[in-house]
């Protein structure tokens, strides 16, 4: 599915402009402004085959309500349920849902690149995630921006599933962890973590101590994030090795350990170089 076309009002309805002539999917079908009455879900997907794209589209204004644990209750803006999902050039903003706000892929492959996800919320979900949510997936994100989006439980911005994550911003998210918390084995490389905030440990990233999650960090930069317990970039429990490489750190701050805070469970080893 590809948006940005000007239509029949256009003067080349066959060229594609996602900045001028955007396409706008919301969830805002009731009264105008009260969203008691928005749709759960924008889009769902039931095992898409490979190749399957959503490309260029805004999705805002969804509302999975009441709030629950329930599968119906996930994925506000896009629920992919099994096969695989590339997403591409897309918007999620102020999408709101049990588990990710923005998207939930369950038991999927999905593929996110160069999106923006702002103001996306959840609450109460396994593995919320304010902008992304996900159970037993693989999700690839690469050159994307998550700003302000807030969760209950989880990444403000991302949550659960094995995670490679190349070349994004991350800014301003909430959460029990203020940026990503994965719970497979995750690849971060050249991203940037700023002015996010764990109520709970890892003012970026948080490690949940599973012994399937093991996580790579290279080259990336940690400024100005907050935890409210420990690790104020990054903190948790580590049961599977972590590798953090060539990373910055600058002005976080938690009440224990200002930029790292990691304790083992196992004999999994903790590596810092550069």
């Amino acid at each position: 599915v590809d948006g940005g076309y000007a239509g029949v009002a256009g003067i080349n309805r066959d060229a594609r402009d996602i900045v001028n002539t955007p396409t706008i999917l919301s969830g805002d079908i009731g009264a105008a402004g009260d969203n008691s009455d928005n749709s759960y879900h924008i889009m769902t997907a039931g095992s898409p085959t490979a190749g399957t794209t959503l490309d260029g589209l805004t999705f805002t204004a969804a509302n999975a309500y009441p709030w629950s644990y329930s599968i119906a209750n996930q994925g506000g803006g896009v629920y992919c349920s099994g096969g695989t999902l590339a997403i591409n050039n897309c918007t999620f903003t102020n999408n709101a849902a049990s588990g990710g706000g923005g998207v939930y892929f369950n038991t999927a492959a999905g593929s996110i690149d160069n999106c923006t996800f702002t103001g996306n919320s959840s609450y109460t979900g396994n593995y919320s995630g304010g902008a992304i949510g996900s159970s037993r997936s693989t999700i690839t994100v690469t050159g994307s921006d998550f700003t302000s989006n807030t969760s209950f439980i989880g990444g403000g911005a991302i949550s659960g599933g094995s995670l490679d994550i190349d070349g994004c911003s991350f800014s301003s998210n909430n959460g029990e962890a203020g940026a990503i918390e994965p719970d497979g084995a995750t690849t971060v490389a050249n991203s940037i973590f700023a002015h996010n905030t764990s109520r709970s440990y890892g003012g970026a990233i948080a490690l949940i101590g599973s012994t399937d999650a093991s996580m790579s960090v290279a080259g990336c930069t940690f400024l100005q994030n907050h935890a409210g317990y420990y690790g104020g970039a990054i903190g948790g429990f580590a049961g599977a090795p972590v590798s953090i490489t060539t990373c910055i750190f600058d002005g976080n701050s938690g009440t224990d350990g200002g930029a790292l805070r990691i304790a083992p469970l196992s004999a999994a080893p903790i590596t810092c170089t550069d």
